[in-house]
């Protein structure tokens, strides 16, 4: 689903001569079903930032297990087990750190995934931007962390289609986060098949198109063509 960003002229000379990011996190409901949003899922400078960006997501995940614990301002980088492509309806299963499987389960939500583990772990899930999720080129960029690490036992957690935008100077992609909603624009892609938003010159977002008079940039081809999105770690086994 193509999320169209348009930044009028005088916000974006503004977010230039401050050197702001322009910033996004993915809801997931979390095993209480809360609605969370705790990693940047992407953060690019104003040198990827152009008048119009569009922005393709794709329902195409990975998951993994790792030792790392959520805390403010550190970055996912930790991987534990191997990460795997996950499908709704579908578990994530780590018995041991050096197994990890994926497979369908009764128990899991048909539009979630579970992570059923044998040891204690946090879940990361990941999400593959692009038009189809198989751009190799684009790295899967991780959207979730586990609050505080899971005991062993079984884990429901449900990505939906809302988007947190906002713009900040210093933040970086795979960043745990903490956001207060009232400073963010939330965008609700459910049910949707495209959707636009304009940063106006009064630094407000406003849903729907004002102003395009070019074909808007594809944002994450830029992005990672400008080599500073998030890079998945190494797999290591404990």
């Amino acid at each position: 689903m193509p999320l169209t960003l348009i930044t009028e002229d005088e916000a974006l000379t503004d977010l230039v001569h401050n050197n702001s990011k322009l910033c996004m996190a993915k809801a997931v409901l979390d095993k209480d079903g809360k609605e969370t949003y705790n990693v940047v899922a992407c953060a690019n400078s104003h040198a990827v930032i152009s008048s119009a960006n569009v922005i393709t997501f794709a329902d195409s995940y990975s998951m993994l297990g790792t030792v790392q614990s959520f805390k403010i301002g550190a970055t996912v980088i930790t991987a534990s087990s191997k990460t795997l492509p996950i499908q709704f309806g579908q578990a994530y299963s780590l018995p041991t750190w050096d197994k990890a499987f994926v497979g369908s389960d009764p128990d899991v939500p048909k539009a979630g995934f579970g992570f059923f583990n044998g040891v204690k772990a946090s879940v990361v899930v990941a999400l593959k931007e692009g038009s189809n999720g198989t751009d190799e080129s684009v790295p899967d960029c991780p959207i979730f962390i586990s609050p505080n690490p899971e005991v062993a036992g079984k884990t429901f957690l449900t990505p939906i289609n809302k988007i947190a935008l906002w713009f900040q100077h210093g933040l970086k992609t795979a960043t745990m986060i903490s956001l207060s909603l009232s400073d963010v624009h939330i965008i609700d892609l459910t049910g949707s098949t495209e959707a636009v938003a304009t940063y106006t010159n009064d630094h407000k977002w406003v849903d729907g198109k004002t102003g395009l008079t070019s074909a808007p940039v594809d944002y994450l081809k830029v992005a990672a063509a400008s080599a500073i999105e998030y890079n998945a770690p190494e797999v290591s086994s404990n």
